[in-house]
């Protein structure tokens, strides 16, 4: 079996992902004037078909649903189901990562905060930006590539 193509995904209402050592981005699910609210999981479906037609990735890792915030753990719960749904409609494996152990992966603390990540992606892959959520993403990317392509 060839090397796994992974598409890493920080779900949220900004939503971070990776899928290459370059190729990572943020996706914006806000809900505008006059939508529903299942329209931003309408957007979702619609991200993942156009990049998984472009770069055709057999595994997604995702971040693990949880937090103390009711109405964000719900509406995270609710991406969670389409990316599965999205799976499996398109026979991709996928896996999830809690956020203590991305952080842990990208900082050697599970407690690290925001700017942290970012600085983290930066001195380790190159990162520009100033996005947690791509930052975060980029992290998940490389954790799954080195957790998981061990196997194939």
């Amino acid at each position: 079996m060839s090397k796994l193509k992974i598409l890493a995904l920080d779900q949220a209402e900004k939503t971070g992902w990776c899928c290459g050592t370059d190729l990572y981005g943020e996706w914006n699910f806000k809900v505008l004037r006059d939508e529903s609210s299942g329209m931003k999981l309408i957007r979702l479906r619609s991200k993942l078909q156009e990049l998984h037609e472009a770069h055709n990735f057999n595994l997604i890792v995702h971040e693990r649903t949880g937090g103390r915030f009711k109405d964000d753990i719900a509406s995270s719960a609710k991406m969670v189901s389409v990316i599965q749904v999205f799976c499996e409609d398109n026979g991709i494996d996928f896996t999830a990562v809690s956020a203590t152990e991305i952080k842990e992966f990208a900082t050697g603390s599970g407690k690290a905060k925001k700017e942290d990540m970012v600085k983290a992606a930066k001195e380790k892959y190159g990162f520009t930006g100033t996005s947690d959520n791509i930052a975060d993403a980029i992290h998940l990317y490389h954790l799954a590539q080195e957790r998981y392509n061990k196997y194939v």
